[in-house]
């Protein structure tokens, strides 16, 4: 700052000599280096944790006291950080005492004026007490800044989105403009940028625009979608982790009675495994997320374990039965009669789509392996859950195994690997007269073994099946 006010005094010097000196400073752009000076004073790190308690004490003690003397130049420098420091009730912001002394301090001083505009914004999303005060004091300094002043493009920002009217629409403005645009590009030009990008200000927008986001996904635009999820991105990581479950329920809970397109529907779910993980093998980031969310998330999960199991198959055409037994099992999934699905694979499908990603991207691999003595590597095993009944249906005209969830044999779900014998013991025999557990897949074309299982099943759980719901078209 001391390079800046010499420099200044230095062109007014020159002014008063004459023109032709004015000339030369132009020509050696020194004019210009006074205007392009960085701004220190918004770039400049916080105070220590240990430095916010000492001038917080140090303040209050002189609050008092009344020795306002003992306040140094630096001290006043510093104090808009400690504005709202400590405890509801016991903060600066709420003691005229101090807020007097303090707008002595800050008017008329542009730089100290942007120090309490970064820590207004920084805290905006808090609801700290006496912010309209304070945003009021700062519109008043910022509307009668000069145009060369370092508050003009402030100026010029709270016109665009009326950032020092906190009852305003300022926050619902800037949301709306981030669904429609470039996300960094418009926080820009609203003064957003660097740390202040995840300053509570930028928070608050992004909590609106959550709230706003149903009605574009209810509507089936995807461009307000692309430009949330852009927004949500901080290199790998969420830039918001406190709104992760609001996110999350944005995304989720307009899809509770409707289905999204499958784009929209990929696009959110590839999304949440990628920043909040599986829920149901990491639950941790779920916490405190609607159960009503969680379900239509669930739902998702297992639709698309059932889409890549058949289509590995299809891919690989391992088995010609599973036309039927397609439309047998995806005749429950489409009535959401499925709970819970999870899907392992033999190490030759690993690689098989460890080369076709597309296939199982809606999974970003929350599956299991199949390993040890009876395994084949092309061999896979669809594990799901309908009510009480847990069913295994195995690829390569293998047996479909179920269990009661009561019994202690059953196979657990979301395991990273798989025995055989884990998913084949001591499952139940449909009938009395077979001789072994299981169903083998006889009398496809005349619906043999559906029956049976159609009807095993319904005795479980009373869910009611017709031929016609289950059978392919021909």
């Amino acid at each position: 700052m001391k390079l800046r006010r010499a420099l200044q005094e230095c062109q007014d010097t020159f002014k008063k000599l004459n023109t032709h000196s004015l000339r030369v400073l132009d020509d050696f752009r020194l004019v210009a280096t006074v205007k392009a000076l960085p701004d220190f004073t918004m770039e400049g790190k916080t105070p220590k944790a240990n430095e916010l308690l000492l001038l917080y004490e140090k303040f209050q003690q002189v609050i008092l006291s009344k020795q306002w003397q003992d306040i140094s130049p630096r001290d006043w420098r510093r104090a808009a950080w400690v504005l709202w420091y400590g405890k509801q009730g016991s903060t600066l912001a709420e003691n005229e005492l101090f807020l007097k002394q303090f707008w002595r301090q800050v008017r008329g001083n542009p730089a100290a004026v942007k120090r309490l505009i970064r820590v207004y914004l920084r805290e905006f999303d808090q609801n700290p007490p006496n912010l309209t005060a304070i945003a009021q004091f700062i519109l008043a300094q910022v509307l009668k800044a000069k145009p060369d002043s370092m508050l003009a493009r402030w100026q010029q920002y709270n016109q665009l989105y009326q950032l020092f009217i906190p009852q305003g629409n300022g926050v619902n403005k800037l949301a709306q403009a981030c669904l429609r645009a470039d996300t960094v590009q418009t926080l820009g030009a609203a003064g957003l940028t660097g740390e202040l990008l995840s300053s509570g200000y930028a928070r608050a927008a992004y909590r609106e625009a959550l709230e706003m986001l149903e009605t574009y996904l209810l509507d089936g635009s995807e461009k307000e979608l692309i430009c949330l999820l852009a927004w949500s991105d901080d290199g790998g990581r969420l830039r918001y982790a406190s709104c992760r479950r609001e996110l999350a329920q944005a995304l989720l809970l307009p899809w509770q009675l409707n289905e999204p397109n499958p784009l929209i529907r990929q696009r959110i779910q590839i999304f949440l495994l990628q920043y909040l993980q599986d829920p149901r093998v990491s639950p941790a980031l779920w916490q405190g997320v609607q159960t009503e969310a969680l379900q239509v998330f669930y739902r998702w999960m297992v639709g698309s374990t059932l889409e890549t199991f058949f289509s590995i198959l299809d891919q690989c055409a391992l088995d010609a039965q599973w036309r039927y037994r397609r439309a047998f099992w995806w005749a429950y999934y489409e009535r959401q009669y499925i709970d819970e699905a999870w899907l392992a694979v033999g190490k030759t499908i690993q690689k098989f789509l460890a080369k076709r990603p597309e296939l199982a991207q809606s999974l970003q691999n929350a599956y299991g392996t199949l390993e040890g003595a009876g395994v084949r590597g092309n061999q896979a095993v669809l594990l799901f859950r309908i009510r009480g009944v847990i069913v295994a249906e195995w690829s390569h005209g293998g047996k479909c195994h179920i269990w009661l969830t009561d019994s202690e044999d059953k196979p657990p779900f979301y395991q990273e690997t798989y025995l055989r014998d884990r998913v084949t013991a001591n499952s139940l025999k449909l009938k009395e007269k077979n001789r072994q557990a299981g169903i083998s897949h006889y009398s496809n074309e005349a619906g043999g073994w559906q029956t049976d299982l159609e009807r095993f099943i319904y005795e479980q759980t009373r869910i009611d099946m017709s031929p016609a719901a289950y059978m392919p078209k021909i």
